[in-house]
């Protein structure tokens, strides 16, 4: 079982597992513990979300690594990740700054894939926002659209504000639930586990790309 299947079974399993928690509670009858389980769904599907996006990246850069690739054959928005440790250390003082930009065009003329951290994520600040997916959709030029459907747009962002709002103590888990049916709950845990698939399929399918074309 490669990486990303594992990734991809981590985010069904979490999902899977908040459904049927959901599912229990509403068959409890109880409105209070409804009414919370709605809203406490909100972190569950984030809780398979944003792994999902952080593995797409790392599990990528892992692929292209283990490649052990010369990483002047990788498209510039992979260049920009494989080599984010030497471009952070690069400083703009004067008196070093065209030595350091000579040396990172030698690197990025003679290095392998082998030495890349893989660790590194390119976050925009958006946490985990569509802004974020297209970043990463640029950077590793990935195939397709961002989401399976273009319908499931405002889910991400709902998504994002929701758990944000009871993890930062916003709003309680309750004050999030009623504003949701119970249908609609389920039907949101079933479309944030196709997106967490799509994501993590997307970039598995991206890697084997760049890896191929950085190998002819």
């Amino acid at each position: 079982m490669s990486l990303f299947e594992i990734a991809r079974e981590d985010a069904t399993a979490r999902i899977d597992g908040a459904s049927d928690l959901f599912k229990t509670v509403v068959k409890s009858k109880d409105p209070k513990s409804i009414q919370r389980i709605k809203g406490l769904a909100f972190v569950d599907m984030y809780a398979a979300y944003e792994p999902s996006v952080l593995s797409s990246v790392s599990l990528y850069l892992t692929a292209v690594k283990d490649a052990n690739l010369p990483v002047s054959r990788l498209q510039p928005g992979l260049q920009s990740l494989i080599k984010d440790p030497d471009l952070q250390s690069m400083t703009e003082s004067k008196k070093v700054k065209w030595k350091r930009r000579s040396e990172m065009l030698a690197k990025l003329q003679s290095g392998l894939t082998g030495c890349a951290v893989v660790s590194v994520f390119p976050d925009d600040g958006s946490h985990y926002r569509m802004s974020q997916l297209h970043l990463i959709w640029d950077l590793l030029q990935l195939r397709g659209s961002v989401l399976p459907a273009k319908m499931l747009t405002p889910l991400i962002g709902e998504v994002v504000e929701n758990r944000n709002a009871i993890a930062h103590g916003r709003e309680r888990p309750e004050t999030i639930g009623r504003r949701y049916t119970e249908v609609e709950i389920q039907e949101k845990l079933d479309q944030v586990k196709t997106i967490c698939i799509h994501i993590l399929t997307a970039a598995e399918n991206g890697a084997i790309s760049a890896v191929t074309a950085a190998s002819v």
